[in-house]
């Protein structure tokens, strides 16, 4: 039982450092989306690179409801 207590520990641990690198990578990609949304009307984003007009408007205004690999893929596309 004790053995269980402490692997639950662990898990607990290991969860709680894994949501700060989630939290800490979504800044920095809120960061990175802020400066290239800075360089470029949206409408830039649209017809230049190909980024669909619902998803920029979701990166400018909900960008927390975008999952991380969204947001990886449409800065790639924005650069």
């Amino acid at each position: 039982m004790d053995k269980e207590i402490k692997q639950i520990k662990i898990d607990m641990q290991e969860l709680e450092k894994a949501k700060q690198l989630v939290s800490d990578a979504r800044e920095i990609l809120y960061k990175l989306l802020d400066k290239k949304l800075d360089e470029h009307s949206m409408s830039y984003y649209i017809r230049e690179k190909g980024i669909g007009s619902k998803s920029i408007q979701e990166l400018k205004n909900n960008r927390d409801k975008v999952h991380i690999t969204t947001l990886i893929n449409n800065l790639q596309k924005m650069t």
